[in-house]
Parts: structure tokens; C-alpha cells; sequence
């Protein structure tokens, strides 16, 4: 969805996702870049350091 430029539908679903699994590093990495890609930076920032502090090897965070 964000490759399509979809970036509210791709938010809904990553959300999902961190409410569904929120101790899941890949979700709130997505979930940041969902916000990255929509121009959110302190939200971005908040998921990708949530993202590290589950999965402290997490390169792309």
C-alpha cells in the first residue's frame, strides 16, 4: 500500500497490526515507516524506538 502511495489504508492496517501484536518489533517498524511516509516524524520516531527496544538488532529502525 505504500509503494501505491495508499499511506491512510497502509496506517490502518500496520495499526492493526501493533494493537493485534504490540510486542512485535516488525509491526511497530512498520508501522513507522507508515507514519514516516506520511510526513508523521515524532509518531515515526516513537514506533521506530518502540521497534528498538523490542528488537535492539533491528537495523532498518
Amino acid at each position: 500500500m505504500l509503494a501505491k502511495q495508499q499511506n491512510t489504508s497502509a496506517l490502518a492496517v500496520f495499526d492493526l497490526a501493533v494493537t493485534l501484536y504490540p510486542d512485535n518489533a516488525d509491526a511497530h517498524d512498520s508501522l513507522a515507516e507508515g507514519y514516516e511516509a506520511n510526513q508523521e516524524t515524532g509518531a515515526a520516531i516513537r514506533h521506530y524506538r518502540r521497534s528498538l527496544e523490542l528488537n535492539p538488532e533491528n537495523r532498518h529502525a
